[in-house]
């Protein structure tokens, strides 16, 4: 019995291990810490005292937050850092109506006064979860990376992967597998485990209303799993299908990124 749960323990720490690999997460006591060191500013700031400037732009763009083409942050993935005091749909509308007030009277160019105004928005009737671990949504280059990744171990040429990107993913076996290869590696989806629902939903730019997403989702992977059999199709279907179009779009301009390499 001993040796059993010391190997069942064996395989958990293994399975951590190699899901924090490839997924981070992070506390924003974390990303403060970081922001200071790069920033030049010495040691750590009392959670009380006023943020250094630009610290606050710091921590928004490593926490994947800030839209660099609107100036704003990413209201829906912002809210997750925050404890709030009034209910969630009251909470969003004061935050949209103070972010609008933002954009119309702080410079797109003053990107460290726009962050600090949005802050201040997002601390309304609210407090920031400073110590909690948050799942750390990936960037642009991440996903061409484990797309990369993906090209080489399944030994697709690049003459090849041009020729399926044109085609589009879903229309060839291969590049089915890559989708497949693409959700497995960057921790979406496998058979063992099905689909991880709270970071695809994350990845999707889908938490405001997570909830119904969810259940619209399951409800497509379970038709999808009557229809194929086919590891690679099932798996491509449901990249295409149930994540949602936002997300679709990550997967191909991934895979057309690495073309451009």
């Amino acid at each position: 019995m001993k040796l059993l749960l010391l190997v069942i323990a064996q395989i958990f720490r293994a399975i951590v291990a190699e899901d924090r690999h490839l997924v981070v997460y992070k506390s924003p006591a974390e990303i403060y810490s970081e922001c200071r060191q790069y920033l030049g500013y010495h040691g750590q700031r009392p959670l009380y005292y006023p943020p250094e400037p630009c610290e606050n732009y710091c921590g928004a763009v490593l926490s994947r937050l800030w839209d660099f083409p609107r100036g704003t942050l990413e209201m829906i993935r912002g809210t997750r850092y925050f404890n709030y005091s009034v209910p969630a749909e009251e909470y969003l509308g004061r935050c949209e109506q103070c972010i609008q007030r933002v954009r119309d009277t702080v410079p797109l160019w003053d990107q460290c006064r726009r962050v600090d105004a949005h802050y201040e928005c997002y601390v309304q009737n609210a407090s920031v979860n400073f110590d909690r671990m948050y799942y750390f949504l990936k960037t642009p280059l991440q996903h061409r990376r484990v797309a990369r990744d993906c090209v080489d171990i399944l030994q697709v040429k690049d003459c090849q992967l041009g020729e399926i990107v044109r085609e589009g993913l879903l229309a060839r076996p291969e590049g089915r597998c890559l989708v497949r290869c693409f959700l497995i590696r960057e921790k979406l989806y496998s058979e063992a485990i099905g689909v991880d629902w709270f970071r695809a939903v994350m990845e999707s730019n889908q938490a405001r209303d997570h909830r119904e997403v969810r259940e619209r989702a399951r409800h497509c992977v379970a038709r999808l799993q009557r229809e194929f059999s086919d590891r690679c199709t099932l798996a491509a279907r449901i990249g295409a299908e149930c994540f949602g179009e936002g997300f679709w779009k990550v997967i191909e301009g991934s895979f057309k990124g690495v073309t451009s390499y």
